[in-house]
């Protein structure tokens, strides 16, 4: 938290500030979860395919 104000309190105080953060973890985590959400839809895909496949040659 800051405060910023003129020394007698008067009213006229403009004030400029910039604020920044710097996470270099976030983009290895960004990764793991594409990968880990790409092998999901993949067992996903798998589970569906492989029943529907074995389905339609057993007729």
């Amino acid at each position: 938290m800051a405060v910023a104000m003129n020394p007698d309190a008067s009213a006229g105080l403009v004030v400029h500030a910039d604020a920044g953060v710097s996470a270099p973890a976030l983009f290895r985590l960004a990764v793991k979860l594409v990968v880990g959400g790409l092998m999901v839809a993949a067992l996903s895909a798998a589970l569906i395919w492989v029943p529907v496949r074995l389905a339609a040659g057993a007729r």
